[in-house]
């Protein structure tokens, strides 16, 4: 081990070392997030050009989203649009955000094996709602908004919350 540890001191202090640690400088830069400006929302047929939204943001439901202008997306976040998702013009969501229209985990632990094999509309359980967040919201890095909540305008949600029900302007 310490001989391995020793020839890896070697070859990182070496000239091919510096080659090594550019290259691999270099490659980060390629996969660093980034911040894609400007969002056409299907649902309503517009284009929003002050919208950004990160390039590492995982979209479900992408026709049932309704993005309103100057609204900021950051990185790593989740915007789960498949039971419909409305963000009001000028909010912004934090990073490692997850928005949720549907949720199974409750029916997932109540019915164990049988979830798969039994009809959608049997599965006990199984939460599904629309989601609407205000003009002006700020909702915090880590949060979590589960199904069918309405957060109001002007609200801010603090980092690491879990909203699970709906919160007045």
């Amino acid at each position: 081990m310490l001989q391995t540890m020793a020839l890896l001191k070697r070859l990182y202090l070496s000239p091919l070392g510096y080659v090594v640690s550019a290259a691999l400088n270099l490659l980060s830069v390629a996969h660093r997030p980034f911040m894609v400006y400007g969002f056409y929302n299907q649902a309503t047929r517009k284009f929003h050009l002050m919208t950004r939204i990160s390039s590492t943001v995982a979209i479900m439901g992408r026709r049932r989203l309704d993005l309103g202008d100057n609204v900021w997306v950051w990185h790593h976040s989740i915007l789960d649009a498949s039971n419909g998702l409305k963000i009001g013009r000028g909010s912004q969501i934090g990073a490692w955000v997850g928005i949720f229209t549907h949720s199974s985990h409750i029916a997932i632990r109540l019915l164990g094996d049988r979830y798969l094999r039994l009809d959608p509309s049997q599965r006990t359980g199984y939460q599904r709602g629309s989601v609407e967040i205000g003009e002006y919201t700020f909702i915090g890095a880590s949060s979590l908004v589960l199904p069918g909540v309405t957060i109001g305008r002007g609200c801010v949600v603090a980092a690491g919350s879990v909203v699970t029900r709906s919160v007045p302007d």
